[in-house]
């Protein structure tokens, strides 16, 4: 019975959230509006997240880096000593734990530190992410739409069910994933602003290091992203090229001096860590499945099936803009 009150209680107060910040946004009041956004976001993953158990794929593992990391900071373990013999490239029985990367688990650690070793405690970093993404996403469209763009998108994400499961930690790759999220879109935003290009590559370079800090080759998107949005300002294919290369050589260096430090206290472990994710581009792994068009398949179910609308209608626009011109 407390269950049912407590979510009859998030849904009164995300949806009041909600109508206030539809009302705010009719009476031209943006700032009020993206208030009560992220006041609904808030309740919406503080309900989702308010609980003590640590969710299994893949919360627990992330949980145990974590912790050992308050111990040893510069060593990620999953386990503190061997107890169950390891398999090779086994990611779920590694000592020595490089399958991700270890800025979210850093981050992780220190919540635990600051707020406690408990489970609620270390969706703390998650929970600030995934507003600060709603703020971001109304940023980014306000500066290339307007503002009423702006809360629309942010409306969408602050209630998007995919994001809320990942900062509460209750879906794969979960607070990985919510910093990830967090560090491409701060990129766009930088990239929608727009400026001279030397002073967006001293914020894009060293967001694309913290991405490859935290997911490793996912974080090369920022680049690609980059690319695209140089070439749709009139850049020349030539100089998109050499400045997204730049880009990308620098974040590179910037986030090197982990990956140099785990190859030479790990070697072994690096390499079979790289070797794994390499293993990705060709093949479905840990029972997975799904061909080219896997992805494609569930935007309706990440996004909504509105979402197939807003496609219609982008490709339906572009196609009247081409014809126009």
């Amino acid at each position: 019975m407390a269950i049912i009150l407590e979510h009859v209680a998030t849904l009164v107060a995300s949806s009041t959230a909600l109508a206030l910040a539809w009302w705010s946004g009719r009476e031209g009041r943006s700032g009020s509006a993206l208030f009560w956004i992220l006041v609904c976001g808030f309740v919406l993953r503080l309900d989702l997240g308010l609980h003590w158990q640590l969710w299994p794929w893949d919360e627990r593992y992330h949980a145990l880096v974590a912790k050992n990391f308050l111990a040893d900071p510069w060593t990620p373990r999953l386990y503190p000593e061997t107890v169950l013999p390891e398999r090779h490239g086994d990611w779920t029985t590694a000592g020595i734990w490089l399958h991700k990367p270890p800025l979210a688990s850093w981050l992780l650690a220190l919540a635990l530190g600051v707020f406690g070793e408990n489970a609620v405690a270390l969706r703390v970093p998650s929970f600030a992410l995934s507003l600060a993404g709603v703020w971001i996403t109304y940023r980014i469209g306000r500066y290339a739409i307007g503002p009423e763009a702006g809360l629309v998108a942010a409306g969408f994400q602050a209630t998007n069910g995919v994001l809320l499961d990942l900062a509460a930690g209750r879906r794969p790759v979960d607070h990985v994933d919510t910093l990830l999220f967090v560090l491409v879109g701060a990129a766009v935003l930088a990239l929608a602003r727009g400026g001279p290009w030397p002073r967006r590559l001293l914020v894009l370079a060293p967001l694309t290091a913290l991405a490859l800090l935290a997911k490793t080759f996912p974080g090369y998107l920022i680049p690609v992203l980059a690319a695209v949005a140089l070439r749709a300002e009139g850049d020349s294919p030539a100089r998109v090229i050499a400045r997204a290369a730049t880009l990308t050589a620098l974040a590179t260096a910037l986030a090197a001096p982990w990956f140099l430090y785990a190859a030479w206290r790990w070697p072994n472990e690096l390499a079979a860590s790289f070797g794994y994710m390499l293993r990705h581009f060709p093949a479905a792994l840990e029972a997975h499945a799904g061909g080219p068009g896997f992805h494609l398949a569930l935007i309706g179910r990440f996004f909504g099936e509105g979402a197939w609308l807003a496609i219609a209608l982008l490709l339906w626009t572009a196609a009247r803009e081409r014809d126009a011109r």
